[in-house]
């Protein structure tokens, strides 16, 4: 859109920040997690990603004994918001200064 109206160095800049955050995005999903990080990114009990893990329905991209779950692969609690990074968020930690 921004070609249409002239904007050709700045379409091309966008063009290349949407690359890269697809790469990125691509990238996160391939990340492995244990079951321990895992239940702090999804919001399931580590007994149920195991049994997950167990049962086939989570692709195990580790070994049997030490289990391991790509980001893309994890499930989706509702109502839980998925992080990248275990921890507060921004929002979070705003508030907190604020107490």
């Amino acid at each position: 859109m921004a070609r249409q109206i002239g904007a050709d160095p700045q379409a091309t800049t966008l063009e290349k920040c949407a690359a890269e955050l697809e790469s990125q995005e691509r990238e996160e999903g391939l990340r492995l997690v244990t079951l321990h990080e895992a239940v702090t990114l999804t919001g399931y009990s580590y007994s149920a990603l195991e049994k997950g893990v167990r049962a086939g329905r989570l692709p195990n991209a580790g070994t049997k004994h030490r289990p391991r779950l790509r980001m893309v692969d994890l499930p989706r609690k509702p109502g839980v918001t998925m992080r990248a990074e275990p921890g507060p968020d921004l929002a979070e930690r705003v508030l907190a200064h604020r107490k």
